[in-house]
């Protein structure tokens, strides 16, 4: 997923929850699109949704 991700820059997440899924995206301090994901609504998808995020934080 990585990009134009400049390291230190702002970044943003948002989450639209689910009963069954977790959708995250994560954008720049100008909007862009820098990765956005659907996780299972469990114990083992908000860990890989961590892992994502720290990716870009």
């Amino acid at each position: 997923m990585g990009g134009c991700f400049e390291e230190g820059a702002p970044a943003f997440a948002g989450v639209d929850t689910h009963k069954g899924s977790h959708t995250l995206a994560l954008l720049d301090a100008l909007g862009r699109r820098l990765g956005a994901r659907e996780f299972p609504a469990d114990a083992a998808g908000i860990a890989e949704l961590v892992v994502f995020c720290n990716f870009y934080f």
